[in-house]
């Protein structure tokens, strides 16, 4: 087996041979080829640190500033009051047992979070949110759920997150999540109304959704996404994206509705399609981004103004950009391969296409219907 890029100690690929804390399997590839963008986050399995074991039953309320190290088993839910801030030491394991009062399948434990949080993983040694269960399965848990919490040092630094529902929520409230692992969840980061959210150097690996978010502003960073069914939904959003990968979302990589976006340096492959932008009041820029061997189109326009400048596209199934009544300039992208055409045209439309480089003959890449 040969492991060819700079990071390595990421995720469970599944299989037999280990290195660094990365698992795959020896004779399903002979080359494995690291992710460029994937960042340096906490193994999917991380080593177990020695410490206290506490098991919190029903309800448990954080009423004063406190602090949790070692293994915290939760059968219900706690909640943070306001003014109290809860701290969580290097390699303290939050594990909760699964209950369904209501029998519709889904985990009811929960971190409530009125105050303030900390939860201060290292990398080898990172804090834990995970299933109880001897079995585990994605939604044996609900979330971590932060309410109005307006704290500024809300924090999640070398976090996983495994076998939620929601693992991570926040609404009207405030947050930084750094060199996070998000796996096996029903729905991996959602939030709301949540005027300061900041991701950086994190990963999202084979949950259903990674990130979802509305009436937001969002900073993402240096994040690998990796084989979610879904991988990005913003709604009514100001999201500005640098430096990430999202590859093999079979249901969709990334879409913005009514949201302004930034999109640089960061690199599709292998899904279902690229990135796409709908409805009225959408604003997007993409700059320098590179699409690769989608399924359908690369990047998909409809009823929003945007800009694509020094792109990298090719290899979709269908088109490289499609177009819908929408205002797009695009300037100085390759323009590669495609199973349909270079730039598809349905319903009016403006478009600037001056000054790229093309595949083939503009003329005969170009679909105006």
């Amino acid at each position: 087996l040969e492991v060819r890029g700079a990071e390595v100690g990421i995720l469970r690929a599944g299989g037999e041979v280990a290195v660094e804390g990365l698992v795959v399997d020896a004779a399903d590839a002979a080359t494995l080829e690291v992710p460029r963008a994937a960042p340096d986050a906490v193994p999917l399995e991380p080593r177990a640190v020695a410490g206290p074991r506490v098991e919190l039953l029903g309800e448990y309320t954080v009423d004063r500033d406190e602090t949790w190290e070692g293994e915290v088993i939760v059968s219900g839910r706690v909640t943070v009051v306001p003014e109290a801030v809860l701290t969580l030491r290097p390699g303290t394991r939050v594990r909760f047992r699964r209950t369904d009062t209501n029998g519709d399948g889904l985990g009811e434990g929960e971190l409530l979070v009125l105050g303030g949080i900390r939860s201060l993983g290292t990398l080898s040694a990172p804090v834990v949110f995970e299933s109880a269960e001897a079995e585990p399965r994605p939604g044996d848990w609900d979330k971590v759920s932060l309410i109005a919490s307006e704290d500024p040092g809300n924090r999640f630094a070398y976090t996983v997150f495994r076998h939620g529902v929601q693992a991570l929520h926040a609404h009207f409230s405030a947050m930084t999540v750094e060199d996070c692992l998000f796996a096996e969840n029903l729905r991996a980061v959602q939030f709301q109304e949540s005027p300061s959210t900041v991701i950086r150097r994190s990963v999202f690996w084979e949950n259903k959704q990674a990130l979802r978010f509305r009436d937001s502003q969002v900073a993402v960073a240096g994040v690998w996404l990796g084989r979610n069914l879904y991988g990005v939904h913003a709604f009514r959003a100001e999201l500005a994206f640098a430096e990430g990968e999202l590859t093999a979302h079979p249901l969709g990589s990334f879409l913005a509705k009514e949201s302004r976006v930034t999109l640089e340096r960061v690199r599709f492959s292998a899904g279902r399609d690229g990135a796409r932008f709908k409805e009225p009041g959408g604003v997007v820029e993409v700059r320098g981004c590179t699409v690769r061997d989608v399924a359908q189109d690369a990047l998909s326009f409809q009823e929003v103004e945007a800009r694509v400048e020094g792109c990298d596209l090719g290899g979709a199934g269908l088109d490289l950009v499609g177009v819908d009544n929408a205002d797009l300039v695009l300037r100085h992208n390759l323009l590669g391969a495609a199973g349909r055409h270079a730039i598809h045209v349905s319903g009016p439309a403006r478009v600037d296409a001056r000054w790229n480089r093309w595949q083939g003959d503009p003329a005969a890449r170009i679909h105006d219907g």
